[in-house]
């Protein structure tokens, strides 16, 4: 039986056609992902080089620490207080040490 050449080359173009329709079934997605990825790469860049993230940050930390050093203030003036409630209560000391004991102020 001879083999026809029309056929060898019909089933050629077959399986060429199939894997040219699967390559870009598969490969559509993944380019537009790619290009969407590239995209938002490319503006976060463009972001940080225009500054304004940037000075947004610098707000952001400088309110930041202005809190921290208004804790901080306000976390010594709590111990100042706590010690000076300490010294008053301490028997022997300053406060009670001036009088004596069965005496009324």
């Amino acid at each position: 039986m001879p083999f026809n050449s029309d056929v060898l080359l019909m089933m050629i173009f077959t399986i060429v056609m199939v894997l040219i329709i699967g390559g870009f079934i598969v490969a559509v997605p993944i380019i537009r992902r790619l290009g969407v990825l590239t995209d938002q790469w490319a503006r976060g860049r463009h972001a940080l080089s225009d500054g304004t993230e940037a000075e947004a940050m610098r707000r952001v930390l400088t309110e930041i620490g202005t809190r921290l050093t208004a804790l901080e203030e306000g976390q010594i003036e709590i111990r100042e207080r706590q010690e000076f409630v300490e010294r008053l209560l301490a028997p022997g000391e300053s406060g009670a040490a001036g009088r004596e004991p069965g005496t009324a102020g």
